[in-house]
Protein backbone atom coordinates (compact mmCIF):
# COMPACT_ATOMS: atom_id res chain seq x y z
CA UNK A 1 0.00 0.00 0.00
CA UNK A 2 1.26 3.63 -0.69
CA UNK A 3 1.77 6.07 1.55
CA UNK A 4 -1.14 8.21 -0.14
CA UNK A 5 -2.93 4.79 0.08
CA UNK A 6 -2.59 5.12 3.55
CA UNK A 7 -3.25 8.37 4.03
CA UNK A 8 -6.27 8.27 2.14
CA UNK A 9 -7.59 5.44 4.35
CA UNK A 10 -6.95 6.92 7.72
CA UNK A 11 -9.70 9.13 9.99
CA UNK A 12 -10.02 12.24 9.96
CA UNK A 13 -8.68 12.70 13.50
CA UNK A 14 -5.57 10.54 12.55
CA UNK A 15 -4.50 13.12 9.68
CA UNK A 16 -5.52 15.95 12.15
CA UNK A 17 -2.83 15.16 14.61
CA UNK A 18 -0.33 13.93 11.84
CA UNK A 19 -0.85 17.49 10.14
CA UNK A 20 -0.19 19.70 13.80
CA UNK A 21 2.70 17.51 14.30
CA UNK A 22 3.97 17.31 10.77
CA UNK A 23 3.08 19.90 9.09
CA UNK A 24 2.55 22.39 11.85
CA UNK A 25 5.39 21.20 14.26
CA UNK A 26 2.75 21.38 17.38
CA UNK A 27 2.71 18.87 20.36
CA UNK A 28 -0.08 16.82 19.65
CA UNK A 29 -2.16 16.88 22.78
CA UNK A 30 -4.26 20.60 22.75
CA UNK A 31 -3.99 20.16 18.84
CA UNK A 32 -5.66 16.90 18.07
CA UNK A 33 -8.40 17.75 20.06
CA UNK A 34 -9.17 21.83 19.34
CA UNK A 35 -8.37 22.04 15.45
CA UNK A 36 -9.49 19.86 12.56
CA UNK A 37 -7.94 20.78 9.39
CA UNK A 38 -9.46 17.96 7.52
CA UNK A 39 -12.34 19.59 7.45
CA UNK A 40 -12.45 23.30 8.48
CA UNK A 41 -11.65 25.67 5.40
CA UNK A 42 -9.89 28.40 8.50
CA UNK A 43 -7.72 25.65 9.71
CA UNK A 44 -6.80 24.88 5.77
CA UNK A 45 -5.86 28.34 5.44
CA UNK A 46 -3.07 27.76 8.22
CA UNK A 47 -2.09 24.60 6.65
CA UNK A 48 -1.12 26.80 3.35
CA UNK A 49 0.06 29.29 4.93
CA UNK A 50 2.99 27.31 6.73
CA UNK A 51 3.67 25.58 3.32
CA UNK A 52 4.92 28.62 1.50
CA UNK A 53 6.65 29.76 4.81
CA UNK A 54 8.59 26.56 4.43
CA UNK A 55 9.18 27.05 0.62
CA UNK A 56 6.95 24.25 -0.52
CA UNK A 57 4.93 25.65 -2.08
CA UNK A 58 5.52 24.09 -5.19
CA UNK A 59 6.62 20.64 -4.03
CA UNK A 60 2.58 20.95 -2.27
CA UNK A 61 0.83 21.26 -5.84
CA UNK A 62 2.65 18.76 -7.59
CA UNK A 63 1.51 16.13 -4.85
CA UNK A 64 -1.82 17.70 -5.37
CA UNK A 65 -1.76 17.51 -8.75
CA UNK A 66 -0.19 14.39 -9.52
CA UNK A 67 -1.61 12.28 -6.15
CA UNK A 68 -4.57 13.81 -4.38
CA UNK A 69 -6.36 14.66 -7.73
CA UNK A 70 -5.35 12.13 -10.28
CA UNK A 71 -8.76 12.89 -11.80
CA UNK A 72 -7.18 16.00 -13.21
CA UNK A 73 -5.00 14.18 -15.96
CA UNK A 74 -3.02 15.51 -18.75
CA UNK A 75 -4.79 18.76 -18.87
CA UNK A 76 -4.27 19.94 -15.40
CA UNK A 77 -2.86 23.00 -16.82
CA UNK A 78 -6.79 24.35 -18.30
CA UNK A 79 -8.68 26.79 -16.56
CA UNK A 80 -11.40 24.19 -15.02
CA UNK A 81 -8.71 22.12 -13.69
CA UNK A 82 -6.90 25.15 -11.81
CA UNK A 83 -10.41 26.02 -10.44
CA UNK A 84 -10.60 22.32 -8.94
CA UNK A 85 -6.96 22.57 -7.75
CA UNK A 86 -7.36 25.65 -6.03
CA UNK A 87 -10.67 24.98 -4.08
CA UNK A 88 -9.34 21.15 -3.05
CA UNK A 89 -10.87 20.09 0.20
CA UNK A 90 -9.48 20.59 3.41
CA UNK A 91 -8.60 16.93 3.77
CA UNK A 92 -6.99 16.58 -0.32
CA UNK A 93 -4.98 20.12 1.41
CA UNK A 94 -3.96 17.99 4.69
CA UNK A 95 -3.25 14.83 2.43
CA UNK A 96 -1.18 16.65 0.12
CA UNK A 97 0.72 18.53 2.85
CA UNK A 98 1.63 15.43 4.72
CA UNK A 99 3.46 13.99 1.46
CA UNK A 100 4.99 17.24 1.08
CA UNK A 101 6.80 17.26 4.56
CA UNK A 102 7.27 13.78 4.62
CA UNK A 103 8.73 13.87 1.24
CA UNK A 104 11.54 16.55 3.17
CA UNK A 105 12.62 14.93 5.86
Amino acid sequence: MSRLDELKAMSTDEIDCLVAENVMGWSPSPACTDWFPTTDHNDKAEILKEIAKRGLAVRFVKHLMDGVLPWLGADSYEFGNLFKLANATPRETCIAALLTVEGVK
